[in-house]
């Protein structure tokens, strides 16, 4: 299927196979399990097609370029893996192909055609949410873990996230592009995505998105506006959470937000210290490569899952520190901010992304994965904003259209 759709040119519909694929791995049903080995290959497909049909990618995308650094030194750290290296290099690969690969396939489709590629995107994911929301009425069950709805995602907090990054790109597209979608269209696309994370409860979520229209409003003012208020709002971090928990009980939404749970530190606590823990002892300044942290959490499974614990380390900026070292961590975030300096040079909304990302990566590893529904999302935002508008797109073409008949034209008379 791959091989024909490359034969026809369909590279959207590879692209947004990928996307499928990504998320289709994600939902914990066995009649999707395949997912997961299948886009491995699917992925390096893309690759070879990228390179095979260099003319058609280039001009390529820089995307990649800040983050060089941080590749070199993850590279660097995957020779001290403990267990077999081959495991840390697959995975260091796949997220270098991540940053090489998307970003291209992102360029190319929207310089081809910027506002069909652009509306596929908007409503294939907005489908998935209306349709997991819609099935969710006669299948609760199975669209829920532990009472919580989970919709087309693995769990409930990673349907969180998603909805929580989407909403930022479709604000970030609106922005660069106000007449793509009516008025009618942009309030059903909030409704979806809002009803989506209200029903996951899923906290960081709730919070990420409410950061994000916060310092919307503050950096559209003025930029020095927008900082301050980033700085009271992690100056304050702590009376937030207080008041939050005031408002709860005051409404009676205890079992909504969880406060049990909350007051437990629902298991980051324990895989926080863990991570310092090893952090200390084994990567303060260089790692020994991706999956470094898991090879960890694995070896003490049993003792942490007795202390409350589950999953991973439950924090990209951990993940990344104990697989990389220090250095491998600055190097990642001066790539992370660099980019989004750049993309904020074209629209107000990216620091706001970036600081309600960053915000989310403190709760969870989601950024450490390379094949997740996830980073394309952000590399979407970053990548777009960078891009020309879509009517300079469409007047260009009209201009070359026009110089080709002209040239047809005189080569007739000729």
């Amino acid at each position: 299927m791959l091989v024909l759709l490359k034969l026809r040119q369909r590279y959207k519909e590879i692209f947004f196979g990928l996307i499928y694929l990504c998320i289709l791995s994600d939902i914990r049903i066995s009649a999707f399990f395949f997912a997961k080995d299948v886009k491995e290959f699917y992925f390096v497909m893309m690759g070879a097609f990228l390179a095979f049909d260099r003319k058609l990618f280039a001009p390529f995308s820089k995307f990649v370029y800040p983050f060089v650094g941080f590749f070199l030194i993850a590279l660097l750290c995957s020779f001290f893996y403990p267990d077999d290296a081959t495991v840390s290099l697959q995975k260091l690969f796949s997220y270098f192909l991540l940053y090489l690969i998307g970003p291209n396939y992102i360029t190319m489709l929207y310089r081809n055609d910027p506002r069909n590629f652009i509306n596929f995107f908007v409503y294939f994911i907005i489908f998935l949410l209306t349709l997991s929301v819609v099935l969710y009425l006669p299948y609760g069950s199975v669209l829920s873990i532990g009472g919580r709805y989970s919709g087309v995602l693995g769990n409930p907090n990673a349907l969180g996230l998603f909805c929580a990054i989407f909403l930022c790109l479709l604000f970030v597209i609106i922005d660069l592009e106000p007449q793509l979608f009516s008025a009618n269209q942009k309030r059903f696309f909030l409704i979806v995505i809002l009803l989506n994370i209200i029903l996951c409860r899923s906290r960081t979520s709730l919070i990420s998105v409410s950061m994000f229209l916060i310092f919307t409003a503050t950096f559209k003012r003025s930029s020095m506006f927008g900082f301050i208020t980033v700085i009271l709002f992690f100056v304050a971090n702590a009376y937030i959470l207080d008041i939050v928990q005031v408002v709860a009980v005051n409404f009676g939404l205890e079992d909504y937000f969880r406060l049990k749970d909350l007051e437990k530190g629902s298991g980051r606590l324990i895989a926080w210290a863990f991570g310092w823990q090893i952090i200390q002892e084994q990567s303060f300044f260089l790692g020994k490569g991706f999956s470094f942290t898991s090879y960890n959490f694995d070896l003490n499974l049993e003792r942490l899952a007795l202390l409350g614990h589950q999953g991973n380390a439950h924090n990209s900026y951990i993940t990344f520190w104990i697989d990389t070292g220090l250095i491998g961590l600055l190097l990642f975030l001066y790539g992370f901010v660099n980019s989004f300096l750049k993309a904020n040079k074209y629209t107000k909304l990216a620091l706001p992304a970036m600081f309600s990302f960053g915000f989310s990566m403190f709760f969870e590893s989601w950024f450490c994965a390379a094949l997740n529904p996830y980073i394309i999302q952000v590399i979407f935002i970053i990548v777009l904003a960078q891009l020309p508008r879509i009517a300079d797109i469409e007047k260009e073409k009209e201009l070359e259209s026009e110089n080709e008949n002209e040239q047809e034209l005189n080569l007739a008379l000729a």
